[in-house]
């Protein structure tokens, strides 16, 4: 998001009171004593993908990992697009709901774990969808997303109304394609740049007339060397 900020390492400190949920995409730096405290403190987990088959989280899952789901070649562009993710299907603890199912097979599930929440998306490379979907496929993951935070931790629901901010976050340039945003950025060609372009050219000497003036003086000097020479 343009309106992040994003750090390389976990936080030293890690509160409620700065952060309203914590996203587990693999092993790396998560700990599951620190995600547990934070949960007792009202925060919210979400734990996607391959941290699923994280050993060491594996107490917090409220779900487990029954099986691969096939990938439905195409479907990014179709009107179910996450049928083109790959993803486990999971198997919900008896105190879990499920948000999410194809049949069924439970994909996204929930559960609450004292004051806090944790959810298990067993979607993997969600990426593909933003980068590799339809046109408006990049509002729709990232609406998904939010989706999925806002299951685990607190939201006003006034942000989610807020036309103000909404307009500025889809106004960032690099949610298309590069040229496009360039573009936004920049404007478009006028004639009015083509012809200061144009007046600005006009009091310049042309290439050519500098390789004649220096083939010339070339010329000229091995001249006046050969005539010396002579004399």
């Amino acid at each position: 998001s343009p309106t992040a900020r994003v750090r390389i390492g976990a936080p030293e400190a890690v509160d409620t009171a700065r952060y309203s949920a914590m996203i587990v995409l693999d092993s790396g730096l998560a700990n599951a004593r620190e995600l547990r405290r934070f949960m007792g403190e009202g925060g919210g987990v979400l734990i996607a993908g391959e941290a699923l088959r994280d050993p060491a989280l594996a107490s917090l899952y409220p779900a487990r990992v029954a099986s691969d789901r096939a990938v439905v070649a195409g479907a990014l562009l179709t009107d179910q697009p996450r049928r083109g993710l790959p993803a486990y299907r999971l198997r919900p603890d008896r105190s879990a709901i499920v948000l999410e199912h194809e049949g069924p097979d439970a994909i996204v599930v929930v559960a609450r774990r004292g004051v806090g929440r944790v959810l298990a998306s067993g979607y993997r490379s969600t990426w593909r969808w933003r980068m590799e979907g339809v046109d408006g496929s990049v509002d729709a993951h990232r609406q998904w997303w939010s989706d999925l935070v806002s299951a685990v931790s607190f939201a006003p629901a006034r942000l989610a109304n807020d036309s103000v901010r909404a307009t500025h976050v889809a106004g960032w340039p690099g949610d298309v394609a590069p040229v496009a945003d360039l573009v936004a950025r920049l404007g478009v060609a006028s004639a009015t740049s083509d012809a200061a372009r144009t007046r600005g050219r006009r009091g310049e000497v042309p290439l050519w007339w500098l390789y004649a003036i220096g083939t010339a003086a070339l010329l000229g000097e091995w001249t006046m060397r050969r005539l010396r020479g002579v004399r």
